[in-house]
């Protein structure tokens, strides 16, 4: 077995050289045939067409600009791309590929290239229900800051107005001792919810390159 094809086989991240004037895998490891479901005649087959078949319709101008990106890269760079491909079930999986210029013809111009690709389903799917989470947050805060922070600010004035006045009898000031207590105790809380809405919205996101 050629060195190269060993190498591709033992690699547990999905592995694959492509000859750009045919559009062939010249070499692939079986790992991307395990995570998408197809056998590699189907996946040889998809790569001829530039994987149009299983890229996702909203990802297929980001995979076609790959090419002109890796031609005019210079010596040991990489184009990095975040792609959905279809599983053989019909669901789409999030890679990130990475890929770079293994040869290039004598006029410079990319002759094969190589590509790795990391399934990032889990972490996009995450990331989403991160920001599902914070989007929580941030409505109970414009909650708390409009619609419950104006009507306790009004009980709190009434509270010192009544606590002011001098004809209470005294079992009526302690109750207006007792709402005020809990009054200041509720702004706290509404305070408190504001300023984890703050923080959630201030924590920086872990980048996703696309």
């Amino acid at each position: 077995m050629n060195p190269i094809q060993t190498i591709v086989n033992a690699s547990p991240i999905p592995f694959n050289i492509y000859d750009k004037k045919t559009n062939e895998r010249l070499f692939s490891g079986k790992k991307f045939e395990e995570l998408l479901g197809y056998t590699a005649d189907e996946l040889n087959a998809f790569a001829k067409k530039k994987m149009i078949e299983i890229v996702h319709p909203d990802d297929l101008e980001k995979s076609a600009s790959m090419d002109g990106e890796l031609n005019a890269s210079k010596e040991g760079e990489h184009v990095e791309k975040v792609i959905r491909l279809r599983h053989k079930k019909g669901n789409y999986l999030y890679f990130q590929i990475y890929c770079s210029v293994y040869e290039r013809d004598e006029s410079g111009k990319m002759a094969s290239c190589l590509g790795f690709a990391t399934n990032i389903t889990e972490q996009i799917e995450l990331q989403d229900k991160l920001k599902q989470a914070t989007d929580v947050i941030h409505q109970m805060q414009y909650s708390n800051s409009h619609e419950l922070r104006g009507p306790v600010s009004n009980i709190i004035g009434l509270v010192k107005m009544l606590d002011s006045t001098g004809f209470m009898f005294e079992h009526q000031r302690n109750l207006v001792k007792t709402l005020c207590k809990t009054v200041h105790q509720l702004d706290k809380v509404i305070h408190n919810i504001n300023d984890l809405g703050n923080s959630a919205q201030q924590e920086p996101e872990e980048p996703v390159v696309v």
